[in-house]
């Protein structure tokens, strides 16, 4: 409802198309500065002036831009992301950027930047308002009520948040959202999540837990041949036996120079793709991390019937520190590692909602269920009106 989905899609695929293309432009540029450096060494007059030489350092410059520029918006993807999340299951239509803030473990004056530059580029209905000095956050949607599913009985906002019911105990409670034309409503389900880690966890998790291994073992497997290759050719390049070998056999060049001079080319190489693979070592190691740390996450939450988690039970995570563990949790949220809970501010109170779903079940105008609805627009089949955005929501 507040992100722009198909224009984000669209970008998506952009990132992936820039980034392949900055990697194919670095890659072949650097190898072939390598090679002239390489054939000409010692010649940097030769090697500056060379017809290659500016067009490399021009592909070099602009890969590497379009490497940065394709991870920093994926980034804002994902903030944008973490946004429209958290303003989906808000009840007040009123979000202080202070709130997000505290939520998010970050200064206010970087929320601020932040949200001012994803919210024109892929946000809607999302709206600055200033008052009495403090920047805050106006929704689209707005509440029209809150509900206990066990006993009918209308719940304050303030109630709805403490997930209990005061009549009858019950913590199946929802809340019903107007979004111009759209309804849907925020309801809670902790039963749903009880010693089930797997409703915690994000799409294909354990998918990218395997695929994370595999990738960093094949880079460490390759890193480590490649030292090996660099360290046998070296103990060769003056071993005038095995230069002799390599001269007499018809195969190899007629001369030690030019055996040395492929031998030079073979390390230098070698040296150069061990980098570009080893460069991609940490980077898999620390998403192996976020998923594994994802994977703890949502096995804490499996252990709590309550629709959310304090600060003081997060606390309990580890015996680390609570504002942390919420930063942690709130990372893996952006990096969708996470689903199905959600950090929330009620009054001073910080926590994590848990099992917070949101679903388009009712017609808006005479709250008929809906049901067998195939696509976003649906007509009630009790009062005939068109309903937009019938889908579910997460």
């Amino acid at each position: 409802m507040y992100l722009k989905e198909t224009l984000i899609q669209i970008l998506k695929v952009k990132n992936v198309v820039l980034l392949i293309i900055g990697i194919f432009l670095v890659s072949t540029s650097v190898a072939i500065m390598l090679e002239l450096i390489v054939e000409y060494f010692g010649d940097w007059f030769t090697i500056l002036h060379a017809r290659a030489t500016p067009e490399c350092v021009i592909f070099t410059a602009l890969g590497s831009m379009m490497i940065a520029y394709s991870r920093i918006s994926r980034r804002l993807i994902n903030d944008a992301g973490f946004y429209a999340s958290y303003f989906e299951g808000s009840l007040s239509g009123y979000i202080s950027l202070w709130e997000l803030a505290e939520v998010t473990g970050k200064s206010l004056s970087y929320v601020q930047t932040n949200l001012h530059l994803v919210r024109p580029l892929y946000m809607t209905h999302v709206t600055f308002r200033t008052q009495n000095g403090n920047e805050f956050v106006e929704l689209y949607s707005k509440t029209c009520v809150c509900e206990c599913r066990s006993c009918g009985a209308p719940m304050e906002k303030r109630m709805y948040f403490t997930g209990i019911c005061p009549y009858c105990g019950s913590s199946d409670l929802f809340a019903k959202v107007v979004s111009g034309n759209r309804f849907y409503s925020i309801s809670g389900s902790p039963r749903q999540g009880v010693n089930r880690p797997s409703f915690y966890e994000g799409r294909a998790l354990g998918g990218k837990l395997a695929g994370f291994t595999a990738g960093l073992c094949i880079a460490l497997s390759a890193v480590v041949i490649l030292l090996m290759m660099i360290t046998d050719t070296i103990a060769k390049y003056n071993d005038r036996d095995y230069l002799t070998k390599v001269l007499l056999s018809d195969k190899g060049p007629h001369s030690f120079a030019l055996i040395q001079s492929e031998m030079m080319n073979t390390i230098i190489f070698s040296v150069f793709l061990a980098s570009a693979i080893g460069c991609a070592v940490p980077l898999l190691f620390a998403r192996l991390g976020s998923v594994i740390r994802a994977k703890r996450f949502a096995a804490f939450f499996s252990r709590f019937p309550t629709p959310y988690v304090t600060m003081q039970q997060l606390g309990t995570y580890g015996q680390g520190n609570p504002r942390r563990i919420l930063k942690g949790i709130v990372k893996s949220l952006r990096e969708r590692y996470l689903r199905n809970c959600s950090p929330e501010k009620l009054g001073n109170e910080t926590r994590v909602g848990l099992a917070k779903q949101i679903t388009k079940d009712t017609c808006p105008y005479c709250g008929a269920p809906i049901v067998g609805a195939a696509s976003e627009n649906y007509c009630c089949r009790y009062c005939r009106r068109l309903i937009m955005g019938v889908i579910r929501k997460r």
